[in-house]
C-alpha cells in the first residue's frame, strides 16, 4: 500500500474482506436471488475523488485534467461495501490497481485451488 496506514489497519482490513469473498457462497446466492446472476460475489470499480493539487502533482494528475486519487471500491449485492483501495494517484489506471490488489491475488487462488467460482463484475 502506499498510503499512510498502519500494519494492524491493513491486516484487520485483508482479514475482513478475505472474510468476506471466502463466504463467497453467500455472497454468492445474494446476487444470484436478487439479480439472476451466477458465480458473482461482489462488484468491482474505481472513482476518481478530487484532491487538492499536492506538492508531487504528476501521480495525481489524471486524464481529465484534475487532481485526484483513484479509489476501487468492492461491493456486494446489497451495495454494502467490502472493500476500498484509495492508496493509487489519479494517474493510475484502473485495470493496474486491481492486477496489483492482494484481493485480485485472493479470488484467482480460491479459483485455481476450489472448484467454487467466484467472480467480481466491474472494471
Amino acid at each position: 500500500m502506499n498510503g499512510p496506514m498502519a500494519q494492524p489497519t491493513v491486516s484487520k482490513c485483508l482479514k475482513q474482506v478475505t472474510e468476506a469473498l471466502n463466504s463467497s457462497s453467500t455472497l454468492r446466492t445474494f446476487f444470484n436471488e436478487k439479480y439472476g446472476f451466477l458465480g458473482i460475489c461482489g462488484c468491482n470499480d474505481c472513482t476518481h475523488i478530487a484532491i487538492v493539487r499536492p506538492q508531487e502533482n504528476e501521480r495525481f494528475f489524471n486524464r481529465k485534467h484534475f487532481h485526484s486519487i483513484n479509489c476501487q471500491v468492492i461491493c456486494e449485492a446489497n451495495c454494502k461495501i467490502i472493500s476500498i483501495d484509495a492508496s493509487y494517484g489519479g494517474n493510475t489506471h484502473d485495470s493496474f490497481i486491481w492486477q496489483n490488489s492482494e484481493i485480485c491475488d485472493h479470488l484467482e487462488s480460491l479459483t485455481n485451488t476450489t472448484d467454487e467460482t467466484a467472480i467480481l463484475l466491474g472494471s
